[in-house]
């Protein structure tokens, strides 16, 4: 029988806030994803990703959003089902 959680160690969740965190973590994955598709403002380059993963990036504030993005990756993931996950972003969800 399932219990309605997607791991044992994080409690149950009401529906609505459960699909706002989902929401909010896809918010932040755009995000980021546009944080690298702009040129850093020093040096007017873009940011690689290979920097990103190994935690490189330059100094306060970039060090700072892949950092927390990265964090905040792993636990989304370990909480959420992939199909959780997967549901498309539209900025409308009714319950």
């Amino acid at each position: 029988m399932r219990s309605g959680r997607a791991c044992s160690t994080c409690p149950a969740r009401p529906r609505p806030w459960r699909a706002c965190r989902i929401r909010l973590w896809q918010a932040a994955e755009h995000l980021h994803t546009a944080y690298h598709a702009a040129p850093q403002r020093v040096t007017g380059r873009l940011p690689s990703r290979e920097a990103c993963r190994a935690r490189l990036p330059e100094g306060a504030p970039d060090l700072t959003v892949c950092q927390r993005h990265l964090a905040t990756a792993t636990r989304v993931r370990r909480d959420h089902t992939p199909a959780d996950l997967r549901d498309p972003f539209t900025g409308l969800t009714r319950h």
